[in-house]
């Protein structure tokens, strides 16, 4: 076998050539491989020679089949061979002769660009610091409150806040409209969720008071044969309720969390939010200095690396569509758009996630930062005891794919590590996480 690789501009193309002796080898193996799907008169299916198929189907009868056998061995070699050539997608093969003297082809490869790298280290990013103190916390524990409220009922009239069981129907002009009644549905008064106007005539009725609500339905109403009409609504009060909110004492934390008292979930509540905001600032601030060493970065990016991005991505898509109950087909059908509008719309944020990932693979190459077999099998170890396994059973249970994944998590890790050592975040105060940030130019 002999082969040429001329490397062009973002592409390699291998001229492959094989002579009679190797090719005939090639289509004896192919028949060899096949021949039991052939039958024919005198002949049991397996027994017919070589010659006969030919006669009757041609003498290319095994071509292909010897082309894809004897192909792939063939592109290996040649890549093993070419040092430093890294294949972004599949080859496209062409054929120049393929006869019985032998085979001619090419097969021409789009390569990973190479990256020059403009400025990572000695930059200055600003620091982000999110501010953490009692309003932020009396919000998450208000919303835990809300969790473990109760609605109570009220002897008293319909107040805002307030939640109602009703019957009501609708009508307009005097002749009910579909979807304007209901039976015993519960209404929160100033939630908002029904007409404007039609909640606030409820304030000040009692459980079992009946009242004709006059209102008029919005002219961007959903429904253009309702949309900027009056309507009457006959309602009926069944019950009233409001929501009665736990006191804020030791029994309110022992019912949300494990602690006895309040004083301590109170801290567990500042430090779960001090823990969250120092972990979205870091990763605030990672990307900005990353966003600022791609940009200087200089790489011509392939137009397959761009569309194998956007397939990526729009498999994505589809799949958070799937796992909210839609199909990809139906959103384009409401959204009044097309695969090929998803794509054209994402294309810059595409090239950008591709020259970002590039960037980052040169910055990796560059100084040499590599997952050790230490750090991945730390990394196995973490992820196994939170699941509560034993490395072994963990390592059982992942595939070569996962542990990929992991590898790349290290790397990533290693990376922001060495960005953050050679990079600086300065701010006019330190917190915890800029404190972590703040180092030498």
């Amino acid at each position: 076998m002999e082969y040429k690789a001329e490397k062009q501009k973002g592409k390699v193309k291998f001229a492959f050539k094989l002579d009679a002796i190797e090719w005939e080898k090639a289509v004896n193996d192919a028949y060899l491989k096949t021949k039991n799907k052939y039958q024919t008169g005198g002949f049991r299916r397996g027994k017919v020679p070589r010659k006969i198929i030919e006669n009757m189907y041609g003498p290319s009868v095994f071509y292909e089949d010897a082309f894809n056998a004897v192909f792939p061995k063939l592109y290996s070699e040649a890549l093993d061979k070419e040092k430093g050539i890294e294949p972004i997608s599949q080859p496209d093969v062409d054929f120049e002769s393929i006869d019985a003297n032998g085979a001619a082809f090419t097969a021409e490869i789009f390569i990973k660009p190479e990256v020059k790298l403009g400025s990572y280290k000695g930059i200055t990013c600003k620091a982000v610091q999110t501010p953490v103190g009692d309003t932020q916390v009396d919000a998450e524990i208000d919303k835990a409150r809300e969790r473990v409220s109760r609605k109570v009922e009220a002897a008293r009239p319909v107040q805002t806040g307030d939640f109602v069981t009703l019957d009501y129907s609708g009508a307009v002009d005097g002749v009910k409209f579909p979807g304007g009644t209901a039976e015993k549905q519960e209404l929160e008064i100033g939630g908002g969720s029904f007409i404007p106007g039609f909640e606030e005539q409820l304030v000040g009725l009692n459980a079992d008071e009946e009242k004709d609500i006059n209102v008029t339905f919005p002219e961007e109403y959903h429904s253009k044969d309702l949309a900027g009409k009056a309507a009457v609504f006959s309602v009926k009060i069944h019950e009233v309720k409001f929501k009665e909110l736990p006191e804020l004492d030791d029994d309110f934390a022992k019912d949300v969390s494990s602690f006895d008292t309040f004083a301590e979930y109170k801290a567990d509540v500042l430090a779960k939010l001090q823990r969250a905001a120092e972990k979205k600032d870091n990763a605030e601030m990672e990307n900005d200095l990353i966003e600022k060493i791609v940009l200087v970065a200089e790489v011509d990016i392939p137009e397959v690396m761009v569309n194998g991005q956007l397939d990526y991505m729009l498999k994505d898509f589809e799949y958070r569509l799937t796992y909210q109950g839609m199909k990809i087909e139906d959103y384009f059908k409401y959204t009044k758009t097309t695969e090929e509008d998803f794509r054209r719309d994402r294309a810059a944020e595409a090239k950008k996630a591709v020259k970002t990932r590039l960037t980052v693979e040169a910055i990796i190459k560059a100084e040499g930062i590599k997952a050790e077999d230490a750090d991945v099998e730390e990394k196995i170890k973490v992820a196994a005891d939170e699941l509560g396994k034993s490395v072994e059973d963990y390592k059982k249970g992942i595939t070569e794919r996962e542990t990929d994944y992991i590898k790349n998590d290290v790397l990533t890790e290693k990376l922001i590590k060495f960005l953050k050592e050679n990079n600086e975040f300065v701010s006019d105060r330190v917190t915890p996480a800029t404190a972590k940030l703040k180092t030498k130019k």
